[in-house]
């Protein structure tokens, strides 16, 4: 059954007191998480946290790199990398499995190649 779970950013509130942290730099407009909670975001987060025009929200990226460095927040999951077999134009992602680098098909589905 295809899934887009390869297509979201999970991250994980650390914090254990108080029971409730609150990540104003979380897309689209902050998140308050409870203790271990975890939250799914569309797409790569340092993309998400790009101002109109693709610029990267320099505030928000400096939020979120001191919250991972505190230990506060940890990025569970990261979109998967999408890449082309160019032998077979098959569409592949990658997977690492026993320390092995491999590819697979995405969860979304197989595609034969990248012009469908």
């Amino acid at each position: 059954m295809p899934d887009t779970t390869g297509a979201y950013t999970v991250v994980k509130n650390n914090i254990q007191s108080p029971a409730e942290s609150t990540f104003s730099f979380l897309p689209p407009h902050g998140k308050t998480l409870a203790a271990n909670e975890e939250y799914s975001i569309f797409g790569n987060i340092w993309d998400r946290l790009c101002n109109g025009g693709g610029r990267l929200n320099e505030r928000k990226r400096a939020a979120l790199e001191a919250a991972l460095l505190a230990g506060d927040l940890e990025i569970v999951h990261t979109p998967h990398v999408i890449i082309e077999d160019t032998s077979t134009s098959a569409i592949k992602t990658i997977k690492v499995t026993g320390g092995t680098l491999d590819d697979t098909d995405p969860s979304w589905g197989a595609f034969d190649d990248i012009s469908s």
